[in-house]
């Protein structure tokens, strides 16, 4: 303002000086030009008026343009990481009621196994796990008003877990994406980028992908929240549950059908590249235990079913071959899985053996140091019918005497079982299959030395000399087997049982309050 003023001051003057004069005549000729002088001096003013205000206008967005480039803040965050609960999913996703897919092998080895989600789909409650530090993150600015890119910054997960960012005085919101790890995410997104441009990743099966995507950050915002990144791939490990103890396995997903996929890290979609791949699933060495973990894998998810074979290629530093099982179904993005894998080694033990002791046909295991008395479930049945509870499927006492009498033999280098006393024993009896007994019948023989013939023919199935509870005690362990029937004696206190030792095998009248092991033997 004061340079136009000085613009109108040099102006008037010139027409004074130029029009000072003495004369009458040259008097009324000035009279008539500053008529004149008046009508352009009008024009004159308007027109730097008009200038002026444009000029002002440009000075202030240009001054706004600075402050956003020159005045910024730096912005802290704290982190953590989840799974995504989209119940619109709920019916089309591997859930944790899944089917269990069983697959039993010529060898006589048994797989089940099942695929669970690691979370409830529809759960109200988010697992929020940690981001490591040391985690590198790219940082995404985005000015709310253009909806363009105004910097792009690598940041790093802070000793504290948390994220700075520095950010301009204005309406901003940021992208933040990782790979979960100390690699920092590469982009071909620059500066000045509008939000709806095409620029996408190409990222493989091997990398953690995963965003946050703010809400509007104000210039006058101090509680900024949680950044909780969302993975945009699947996870998946294998649980492996085996009897007889687990240090290590190894599995593979067998083409999987995805290598790689495209990200758009501004909206953050994923399009699958389908190029198969196979994927190891390894567990680390360790101490036996009943099941064992492996660490989670990455899986590029397809849209709609994706069938997965998951082979099973070593247990404890044993290789194992052709054994595989086939899953169908739909992974969701974003969601962790457990495939739960069971395998049980066929022993020759007789199915329906375990922990456990019961009185004749009671409801309820007979616990050691707690006798049963009347009216308990674990107190015997004193009816005089077959049996009805835990006996049930125990073989008759007439099927008994045909098992006896198709042969018997005593083996002390049998099959390694646990007793209920802790202890691992590898005694007790080898009997023929269901299959491949005789109609004759014997309730009393004296058992042969077994050879590998009833070890290894696939003929015979083994009886653990398991002991028994008498008086609330154990004993017998290693030396003896007692086995219910489902047979009552004429009494109310006696049952029928099968009693072996090494030098004799009978089916004999027991009193119903002795705690004996139940059996079956499948119609093979």
């Amino acid at each position: 303002m004061n340079g136009l003023r000085k613009v109108l001051i040099m102006v008037m003057s010139s027409y004074s000086k130029y029009y000072q004069i003495n004369s009458k005549y040259q008097l009324t000729n000035l009279l008539e030009m500053k008529k004149k002088a008046g009508n352009f001096f009008n024009v004159l003013f308007n027109s730097l008026l008009f200038a002026v205000i444009i000029l002002s206008s440009c000075h202030k967005d240009g001054l706004k343009k600075e402050n956003i480039a020159s005045g910024t803040r730096i912005l802290r965050f704290n982190v953590g990481q989840g799974f995504d609960e989209d119940t619109r999913e709920q019916n089309r996703s591997f859930s944790g009621k899944s089917d269990i897919i069983y697959q039993k092998f010529s060898d006589g080895m048994e797989i089940e196994a099942i695929i669970e989600q690691d979370k409830e789909i529809n759960s109200r409650i988010n697992t929020i796990e940690t981001v490591a530090i040391g985690t590198k993150v790219l940082a995404i600015i985005i000015d709310a008003y253009t909806n363009d890119i105004y910097s792009i910054h690598q940041l790093e997960v802070e000793s504290d877990g948390k994220l700075s960012c520095e950010v301009p005085n204005s309406t901003v919101r940021i992208i933040f994406y990782s790979y979960n790890s100390s690699e920092m995410p590469t982009t071909n997104l620059e500066i000045g980028d509008h939000i709806d441009t095409t620029k996408e990743n190409i990222e493989e099966y091997t990398k953690d992908v995963m965003r946050f995507e703010t809400q509007n950050i104000e210039p006058e915002d101090t509680n900024l929240g949680k950044v909780i990144f969302k993975h945009l791939f699947s996870r998946v490990r294998v649980c492996m549950h085996y009897d007889e103890g687990v240090s290590s396995f190894k599995t593979t997903l067998e083409n999987c059908p995805c290598a790689t996929a495209r990200v758009n890290i501004i909206k953050g979609n994923i399009y699958p590249n389908h190029t198969n791949v196979t994927i190891p699933i390894d567990s680390d060495e360790g101490i036996a235990q009943e099941v064992a973990y492996s660490s989670y894998k990455i899986i590029i998810p397809v849209e709609g079913t994706m069938p997965i074979q998951l082979n099973i290629t070593d247990i404890n530093g044993t290789s194992l071959t052709n054994k595989h099982i086939i899953f169908h179904g739909i992974l969701l993005p974003g969601h962790s899985y457990t495939i739960h894998v069971y395998v049980k080694k066929d022993t020759g033990i007789i199915e329906g053996w375990g922990p456990g002791y019961y009185q004749w046909d009671a409801k309820a295991l007979y616990e050691p140091g707690n006798i049963p008395s009347a009216g308990d479930n674990a107190f015997y049945n004193t009816g005089s019918s077959l049996a009805s509870n835990s006996c049930i499927d125990c073989p008759s006492s007439q099927d008994g005497c045909r098992m006896i009498a198709s042969g018997v033999y005593w083996d002390d280098n049998g099959p390694t079982w646990k007793g209920d006393d802790g202890n691992t024993y590898t005694s007790g009896l080898w009997v023929k299959k269901k299959s491949q007994w005789g109609n004759l019948e014997l309730e009393l023989s004296e058992p042969k030395v077994a050879t590998d013939e009833q070890r290894n023919s696939g003929d015979y199935v083994f009886l653990p000399a398991s002991g028994y509870i008498v008086d609330g005690k154990y004993e017998g362990f290693g030396e003896v087997g007692l086995y219910w029937t489902n047979t009552p004696d004429m009494s109310r206190y006696g049952a029928l049982c099968l009693m072996f030792t090494s030098y004799s095998v009978s089916i004999r009248i027991a009193h119903r309050q002795g705690g004996y092991k139940s059996w079956y033997f499948p119609n093979d």
